[in-house]
């Protein structure tokens, strides 16, 4: 006997027994809302963190800057004291200056002063701020000096040819012969030409040999009268 073919042989849907429930369900969106917040969570966190950093790398900025400053005013302090203060190496006169180590005097003791500064900042922006400025007052300080040396050379020599002027009319004095005026005169006059050099005179200029000339002349003069 042939068998009848069911439903799903013949390809059809399943017939559903009365006051069954559909498979079916709607959806409204609202289950992805959790999700939705979460990011916008993290976005608003995301967003508070960038300014909290921000506002903290400004304040560090401020902080920096503050402290480079307030260093640097204790090294300008403390080289202003070193060269011109009381016992400072810009009073120092003549002989004084120019027989004394001053540039190696004033560079060790902003090197040492440098480096107590430096041990004492917070962070190495600090300190790399702060070497920056030091070194413009190192070369300040030894500008300084440098001019001063030259001053005070100029002195020097001033006072060292009159004391060998002097030297020379006592040896003369004291053995006044035509030898001994001569030997005299011409180690005077040798002197005098490096005396002269070293004040900037130049006998290949017109104007500066006579100067020179007048010069010698007055201290042939000077012996003669001896």
């Amino acid at each position: 006997m042939a068998r009848i073919p069911t439903f799903e042989q013949l390809g059809g849907p399943s017939p559903q027994a009365p006051g069954g429930i559909a498979s079916y369900r709607a959806t409204s969106g609202a289950e992805a809302a959790p999700g939705v917040a979460l990011a916008q969570a993290g976005n608003q966190l995301e967003g508070s963190s960038d300014r909290l950093f921000g506002m903290i790398k400004q304040e560090q900025e401020k902080v920096d800057t503050t402290r480079t400053e307030d260093a640097w005013n204790q090294y300008k302090n403390f080289a202003l004291d070193l060269t011109s203060g009381p016992k400072g190496l810009l009073n120092k006169k003549g002989g004084d200056a120019v027989n004394s180590s001053m540039l190696q005097q004033a560079g060790t003791a902003l090197e040492d002063r440098r480096k107590a500064i430096e041990q004492s900042l917070a962070n190495d922006e600090q300190r790399r701020r702060f070497m920056e400025r030091a070194q413009n007052t190192d070369l300040q300080v030894k500008h300084q000096i440098l001019t001063h040396l030259v001053t005070e050379q100029r002195e020097y020599d001033k006072t060292v040819m009159g004391a060998s002027e002097t030297t020379a009319r006592a040896q003369i004095t004291a053995n006044p012969t035509p030898d001994t005026f001569i030997r005299e005169r011409d180690k005077l006059l040798l002197q005098a030409d490096a005396f002269l050099k070293d004040q900037g005179l130049d006998k290949t200029r017109e104007k500066d040999r006579l100067v020179i000339d007048a010069y010698k002349g007055k201290i042939n003069d000077g012996l003669l009268e001896t």
